[in-house]
């Protein structure tokens, strides 16, 4: 079987990105007949192909064994080497971007091939479109609750942020001697939550502020010096777990 040209060596195929939809899409006449390759015949399910240039012979098939292939054997087939398949995706790069791949998908994209699941913009309009369904009463139970049942009146944050928020700062203030015994296993009260929402619309540190401010009364070391901020990244994890500089070994 003839190597595969990948249109994205660096990436397993996911979500259903530009490349794969024209893939799923076009069709080997569109990509091929411009550039002057001529369709000279069909034998079953495979396609022969001559190369511009050439009077006379097969350079090339499409569809071979079923993969809808593009398979170029033509030393003289520029811009394809000879030996090689190629999706459509990537035959279209290679003809018409010059084999800049991210500008054949932006282009791609432009013209509506590919819904971009992978995109965070993308992922925001769907995890957005509606609102999702609030927790059952049942969820706001004991002090938590209590907490937020309290302060649900006065503010615009979630219930769901708020009883969120306030157990995982709970579980970090007590530390790791309360846990419970399940069998073989003690489970420790810490906690590991991310909230998503709308930027300057969900309320998220508006939620936090209103526990934040219960637990510094609490314990005023751990709402000043316990809590560490710019963590959104690689770079920012490992900036606050540093060795401080008179602490190198």
């Amino acid at each position: 079987m003839p190597k595969a040209v990948v249109e994205n060596p660096s990436s397993a195929p996911r979500g259903h990105r530009p490349g794969d939809d024209f893939n799923a899409q076009a069709t080997w006449e569109e990509i091929l007949s411009p550039h002057g390759w001529l369709k000279i015949g069909q034998h079953g399910e495979v396609t022969h192909w001559r190369r511009p240039g050439k009077n006379l012979g097969i350079s090339a098939t499409t569809n071979i064994a079923g993969t809808d292939l593009f398979y170029n054997f033509s030393t003289n087939g520029h811009p394809f080497e000879a030996g090689r398949a190629y999706t459509k995706f990537a035959a279209c790069t290679l003809l018409n971007y010059d084999g800049d791949f991210g500008a054949a998908a932006s282009d791609l994209r432009s013209k509506g091939y590919g819904t971009d699941e992978t995109s965070f913009a993308s992922f925001a309009n769907f995890a957005f479109a509606e609102p999702p369904k609030g927790l059952e009463e049942e969820a706001f139970y004991g002090l938590a609750g209590d907490f937020v049942k309290t302060v649900g009146p006065h503010t615009e944050s979630d219930p769901a942020a708020l009883l969120i928020q306030f157990l995982v700062s709970f579980g970090n203030i007590i530390e790791r001697e309360a846990h419970f015994h399940i069998e073989a296993d003690d489970h420790h009260t810490n906690l590991f939550t991310v909230i998503v929402g709308r930027t300057s619309k969900a309320r998220k540190g508006t939620s936090w502020g209103h526990v934040r401010s219960l637990f510094r009364e609490i314990d005023e070391d751990w709402g000043s010096n316990r809590i560490q901020s710019g963590l959104s990244s690689g770079e920012g994890l490992i900036w606050n777990v540093r060795d401080s500089d008179d602490e190198h070994q």
